[in-house]
């Protein structure tokens, strides 16, 4: 079980990384693991977020890291293939890949909020 600043970690550094694979024009396993909090090339970054403020800086910068790259393609970017050793995918679907990241870990993320108060 992850922790809440585990997977607010996993949920915003999946969002900013699929955007930077896009940028780069492939998606690799290397991308995967980087937004696994339990793959060692995490622990530098979930050090720093210790608390509330730095969780939620966070994941406001990562966010907006992800948007620049959106709001900086063209059509013909959005509609390219993303090679990926899960099958090659148009650029657009990995935001949406992003997107489903988000709503895939909501339930756990508001049990866990919900049991704190």
């Amino acid at each position: 079980m992850r922790t809440p600043r585990e997977l607010v970690f996993h949920i915003y550094c999946q969002e900013q990384t699929l955007a930077e694979a896009v940028k780069q024009g492939q998606f690799t396993l290397e991308n995967a693991n980087r937004s696994n909090p339990e793959d060692p090339s995490a622990a530098a970054t979930l050090k720093t977020l210790r608390t509330v403020a730095d969780v939620h800086a966070y994941a406001e910068a990562c966010h907006a890291a992800a948007e620049r790259i959106f709001r900086g393609m063209s059509e013909e970017d959005v509609i390219r293939e993303i090679p990926s050793p899960f099958g090659n995918q148009p650029a657009w679907q990995f935001f949406l890949f992003a997107y489903d990241e988000h709503w895939h870990h909501r339930g756990p993320a508001l049990r866990v909020s919900a049991a704190a108060r």
